[in-house]
């Protein structure tokens, strides 16, 4: 074999050699990419049946609170409306009495309330959307409302979807009544490149980006914390921002519609 002859085959065998490594090192990384993208399949597998147990204990405890002590207050209720004029003679029996009626009509809302916060079955019966739209209407009598929505009312979502969003909602309305006393409050929902976006703008006393981040890692006061570990459940983001005349929350979290 001459010089030249030698000079090829060395040639095909290096080509053929690096066309060896560089299939190895193509198969390797599609391998490692296979297998990270089953962890990451198999980690939000493993969270959705996390929410799933969570909510279905939460749905157990809020229908046993509503069967056990919902029909007791009602029957307490009933009968003091029965006994009104046969208990009391004098004014300030019939001040007491009043009083009874009223502290049994507190436990009573207080009990839907309760019962509405550990499993909102206002989700199941009506759908996400609907739900989100008759929870901000419940504020209307301190709040000049606006709801829009870009997504129908008639598209399903998954209940371990749907609950964690409206837990998420209700706590940040909650929160605005408590702590930013805002008196108009606008929502607008939209659904846009398999993401689910809720906007909130408000005129009350808003947060910062930093000022939210900070009370949810104090993990005390106005339920930051609660929201963003909700919010990271799902893989979502959260952006606060504001001004003096107004606040702004956006809230997106990925969410991908099942193919038919």
């Amino acid at each position: 074999m001459n010089t030249v002859d030698f000079t090829i085959l060395a040639g095909i065998v290096i080509a053929a050699l690096a066309l060896l490594v560089a299939g190895i090192l193509i198969f390797a990384m599609r391998k490692v990419i296979q297998n990270a993208k089953q962890e990451e399949s198999h980690k939000t597998e493993l969270q959705k049946a996390i929410i799933a147990t969570q909510e279905s204990e939460r749905e157990e405890m809020a229908n046993n609170l509503h069967d056990d002590i919902g029909p007791q207050l009602n029957i307490l209720a009933h009968k003091l409306v029965e006994q009104d004029s046969a208990l009391y003679r004098t004014s300030f029996e019939r001040e007491e009495m009043n009083d009874i009626q009223e502290i049994v009509e507190t436990l009573t809302l207080d009990l839907r309330r309760y019962t509405t916060s550990i499993f909102p079955h206002v989700v199941r019966t009506q759908g996400l959307i609907a739900a989100l739209r008759i929870t901000l209407q419940h504020f209307q009598p301190q709040w000049e409302i606006t709801f829009q929505s870009a997504v129908s009312e008639s598209m399903v979502f998954p209940d371990t979807f749907a609950l964690p969003v409206f837990r998420i909602y209700n706590e940040l309305l909650n929160n605005l009544a408590k702590h930013a006393k805002p008196q108009q409050v606008d929502v607008e929902l939209y659904y846009n490149y398999n993401e689910f976006i809720i906007h909130i703008d408000h005129n009350g006393d808003g947060l910062t980006q930093n000022e939210f981040m900070h009370f949810a890692k104090q993990g005390k006061g106005r339920g930051c914390s609660s929201i963003l570990n909700r919010i990271d459940q799902l893989r979502g983001n959260i952006h606060l921002w504001n001004n003096i005349e107004i606040s702004k929350i956006t809230i997106d979290i990925p969410y991908e519609q099942p193919k038919n």
